[in-house]
């Protein structure tokens, strides 16, 4: 029971720093969750290794949204944001400007490396390595959902604290 309420806090907690760092626009890290990641949600990433199939449509719908930043696509890049993101960032262009003014590493990367791909609190991350255009790495955490059809969405960027980000 205490494993439950912990996982849905730590969930929670996660979700609503991820929901806040987009609000403001700017890039928020969690020491916590990369001790949790360590710990005992290590055991659980590695008996739980995403399927090919899922790790391959999780990346094609990030490489597709950072195209459509590169193409200054607003619209295709807010296609790819969870319904939550769409209600914080009502517009294609509110959203844009968002991303265009905190997280210029994603907006304009130079280089683009997916990491790990992991359960977590019922939703799947995937860490992503960017240099942004200052030759600066920093990595992002990105929450993964699925919709009623089945097609992935993002629902949530952090980037790791101490991953180089300067906001």
């Amino acid at each position: 029971m205490t494993r439950c309420i912990y996982a849905f806090r730590r969930d929670l907690i996660t979700s609503v720093l991820a929901i806040l760092a987009l609000a403001v626009g700017i890039a928020v890290g969690s020491a916590g969750r990369l001790d949790i990641v360590r710990g005992a949600v290590a055991q659980e990433v590695a008996q739980n290794a995403a399927p090919e199939p899922t790790r391959g449509a999780i990346i094609a719908t990030i490489e597709s949204q950072i195209d459509a930043f590169q193409r200054d696509d607003a619209a295709g890049a807010f296609t790819h944001a969870s319904p939550n993101i769409q209600r914080i960032f009502p517009t294609p262009d509110i959203f844009m400007d968002m991303v265009r003014q905190g997280y210029q590493a994603v907006y304009r990367p130079r280089e683009v490396t997916f990491l790990d791909l992991a359960p977590e609190g019922g939703r799947w991350v995937q860490r992503v390595l960017f240099v942004g255009p200052d030759g600066v790495p920093v990595i992002a955490s990105y929450f993964m959902i699925q919709d009623a059809s089945g097609r992935w969405l993002i629902d949530g960027v952090i980037f790791e604290e101490g991953s180089g980000l300067a906001a």
